[in-house]
């Protein structure tokens, strides 16, 4: 990752007020409300949650991709991944997942936008590209925040697709620990 610096932030490694506040603003650009947490619920895993992580790339102490996570026993859960508008398309978000892969022994699984759209189909290319691979069932983002609904969604596993029988205690460790649902 030669111009860019891979930091990584968690209840360890404390992210700063700065930074913070170039993280949330990313992600406001990049999600839609139903699809995020508030800025303080946010701010609540960045300071207390041992299990959630940052891997942040920076180019010349300037914000440019983030990608969440929680890094459970069995599994490691992608939360949001965000590239800055003005540097996507530029091979940042395939580093930054290749970068991810490279770090992580286990099972990698995000969640997706049903194929439905050109960019939901976009966003499943990409992570195809990665190496993940789209399971083939439903699966429900609980409700982000008070006043969204919740979302039907897709699951992309790496290195290889799950069953929904195989992605079941998955699911019920992510909505109890993540969504606590």
């Amino acid at each position: 990752m030669s111009e860019f610096e891979l930091k990584i932030f968690s209840t360890e490694n404390r992210i700063s007020e700065s930074d913070f506040e170039d993280f949330y603003s990313l992600m406001k650009t990049s999600f839609p409300k139903s699809e995020r947490r508030t800025k303080a619920a946010f701010r609540k895993l960045c300071e207390d949650e041992a299990l959630y992580k940052i891997y942040a790339l920076f180019s010349e102490n300037r914000l440019c991709a983030f990608l969440t996570v929680w890094e459970f026993e069995s599994f490691t859960f992608g939360d949001h991944f965000a590239v800055s508008p003005a540097l996507r398309g530029g091979g940042i978000g395939t580093k930054m997942l290749a970068e991810l892969k490279a770090q992580c022994t286990l099972p990698f699984i995000i969640e997706v936008e049903l194929p439905e759209t050109e960019m939901a189909m976009r966003r499943i290319g990409f992570y195809e590209r990665s190496g993940l691979k789209l399971c083939d069932f439903d699966y429900i983002l609980p409700a982000m925040q008070k006043g969204c609904e919740s979302i039907p969604m897709r699951i992309m596993a790496y290195p290889s697709a799950l069953t929904e029988t195989e992605f079941e205690p998955i699911k019920k460790e992510i909505y109890k620990t993540v969504y606590n649902t």
